[in-house]
């Protein structure tokens, strides 16, 4: 089925903070796996905040590897060369919302490609998006990622430079570098971010794809249902 990306090394994390434990541990954390439908070569999950104690043993024996990101974080902001202040925007500061896809990175240099996925996202349906976006992140296109469902009209477009952090499929090659973090430069479609959010990861990258004139796939094959509401 999955031909000659069989020989891609993939990693999928999920994040995890006190509204989501209950429903990663109740199998939340394995049916967002089982409904993407891929051999990952590892499952990794991180804490962004919440019982250290608890959350490593709920996890230790599920996942492939257990990541608290507060012990990581001094190394991880220090290879991206970020610091705290780095994420604010305004009155809001987005690095909580950053660090657990940075600590993937930072922690995939083994690998070839991230998945990431948030944890108030599910999959709508059992799908094979990974294959096809690995077939189709070539040339400028250097990120992929399931469509919303329902869609909005903005996803009817078949690429973006608006990047979501909601589920993504990205090569460790080119996101594990301190340069992308850096760019600065905006555009009116980047008022689509959540307000609170900060200077963030997801608009870190956008601001990257937009400066160097790259994008993201938008993979109709897949559709991710984003609530706050784990059910």
């Amino acid at each position: 089925m999955w031909g000659n990306f069989r020989y891609m090394k993939i990693v999928f994390a999920t994040s995890c903070h006190p509204g989501s434990f209950n429903f990663l541990k109740n199998g939340g954390f394995e049916d967002k796996i089982n409904d993407i439908d891929y051999p990952f070569n590892e499952r990794w999950i991180i804490l962004n905040n919440g019982d250290e104690d608890l959350f490593t043993e709920t996890f230790k024996k599920r996942a492939d590897k257990v990541i608290v990101s507060s012990k990581m974080a001094y190394d991880v902001l220090n290879f991206f060369k970020l610091d705290f202040p780095d994420f604010q925007q305004g009155r809001f500061n987005g690095y909580l919302y950053s660090i657990a896809p940075l600590t993937q990175l930072f922690l995939a240099k083994d690998f070839d490609y991230v998945c990431y996925m948030c944890p108030d996202v599910r999959m709508a349906r059992h799908s094979h998006w990974i294959e096809d976006g690995l077939k189709s992140i070539k040339g400028p296109m250097v990120a992929a990622r399931p469509r919303r469902w329902p869609s909005p009209d903005f996803e009817t477009i078949k690429k973006t430079q608006v990047f979501s952090d909601h589920c993504y499929l990205i090569p460790t090659g080119i996101f594990r570098n301190p340069d992308v973090y850096k760019y600065k430069k905006t555009k009116k479609e980047f008022k689509i971010f959540s307000w609170y959010g900060g200077d963030n990861f997801e608009v870190k990258i956008s601001k990257f794809l937009y400066g160097t004139h790259q994008y993201e796939k938008i993979i109709g094959s897949g559709e991710i249902i984003h609530s706050d509401n784990y059910e």
